[in-house]
C-alpha cells in the first residue's frame, strides 16, 4: 500500500503542482502524523510543515486535511483501477 500512496502522491504533485516537500508532507499528514511529529521528522520548524500545508490545502482547493486525504485517497483508487494490482 506505501508505493501506490506514494504513486497517488505523485500524481498529485505533478496535478496541482505541489513542490517535493509539499508531496512529502502530504504523504506524512495521510500517515496520521500531526504537524509536530512531521516537522520532527523533517527537521523544519512547526510553522514550515503549518506552511507547507495550507499551501497544499490551498492549491487542492481543500479546507481540511480530512479533506486533504481522502484526495490522496481518491487518486489511490484512480491509480489501483488503472492498472495497478494491488497487493
Amino acid at each position: 500500500m506505501a508505493d501506490i500512496l506514494v504513486s497517488a502522491c505523485d500524481e498529485l504533485a505533478d496535478e496541482y503542482g505541489l513542490t517535493r516537500a509539499e508531496r512529502q508532507v502530504v504523504i506524512l499528514v495521510v500517515n496520521g502524523l500531526t504537524p509536530k511529529e512531521i516537522a520532527l521528522r523533517r527537521h523544519r520548524s512547526v510553522e514550515t510543515i503549518r506552511t507547507q500545508i495550507k499551501s497544499v490545502r490551498e492549491k487542492l482547493g481543500v479546507c481540511r486535511i480530512s479533506t486533504l486525504s481522502h484526495a490522496v485517497f481518491r487518486s489511490v483508487e484512480k491509480t489501483t483501477t488503472h492498472g495497478q494490482a494491488v497487493q
